[in-house]
């Protein structure tokens, strides 16, 4: 219960950015202890939650402190993930009290039973979104929208989701394969491409050696074949 309040209060928190930030924190916290029990400091543990999404979103919530600013895109994931923690409490809740206030109107009902019965799409929307939110960001640091320390720490989790997270690395593929569907029409201007390759060379320059070697050295074929994280 404690969970749901929190992600509620969360949602009802963005416009304002009233202690926006520490409410995931705690909602993060209490996903990770709800599935996992009281942390202990051992390394059974810590293997048990390093896969669990409430502790990866931990460090993305870091990111997005330092650099959302007034920005509501970047908190885009952490909305869906709320979503697709309550949708399951909200759905037992209506199971057991059907006829609550306002979660029992017809339109509540129906977005909750789409949670529940839709969660890969969303989780595959949640991921892609992150991909996608990574590539905004250097974008718009072209406009002065962004920051290079906010850009590279965003990657550097990235490139640590990619690791351990199926999803995230799923998400790569996709955002890849659509990238270079684009890239492939006629209709495309030269300079789009070279935006392309130089967007493609700064993520590629994020990758460490360790990893690159480990990669054996990607060849060419995009963005997302010359990071290593892709």
């Amino acid at each position: 219960m404690q969970q749901m309040i929190l992600w509620v209060v969360f949602y009802l928190s963005l416009p304002l950015r009233l202690y926006t930030n520490w409410i995931v924190v705690i909602a993060l916290v209490i996903g990770v202890v709800k599935r996992y029990g009281i942390p202990k400091f051992n390394k059974e543990y810590l293997q048990r939650i390093m896969f669990d999404d409430n502790l990866q979103m931990l460090p993305y919530l870091g990111v997005v402190a330092v650099a959302a600013g007034g920005n509501l895109i970047l908190y885009m994931p952490l909305c869906l993930h709320g979503f697709l923690e309550i949708a399951p409490l909200f759905n037992n809740l209506l199971q057991t009290k059907p006829n609550l206030p306002i979660i029992s109107s017809a339109f509540f009902k129906g977005y909750i039973k789409k949670g529940v019965e839709n969660r890969s799409q969303f989780v595959e929307m949640k991921s892609d979104m992150e991909v996608y939110i990574g590539l905004y960001l250097i974008v718009v640091w072209f406009l002065g929208w962004s920051s290079l320390l906010s850009i590279m720490m965003y990657w550097q989790i990235m490139r640590l989701r990619y690791m351990i997270n199926a999803n995230s690395k799923a998400a790569f593929a996709r955002v890849n394969a659509k990238i270079n569907n684009i890239l492939s029409k006629p209709f495309i201007p030269g300079i789009v491409r070279t935006l392309y390759q130089k967007v493609s060379g700064f993520i590629s320059s994020m990758a460490d050696s360790e990893m690159n070697q480990a990669q054996g050295g990607a060849g060419a074929g995009g963005m997302f074949s010359k990071c290593s994280i892709f």
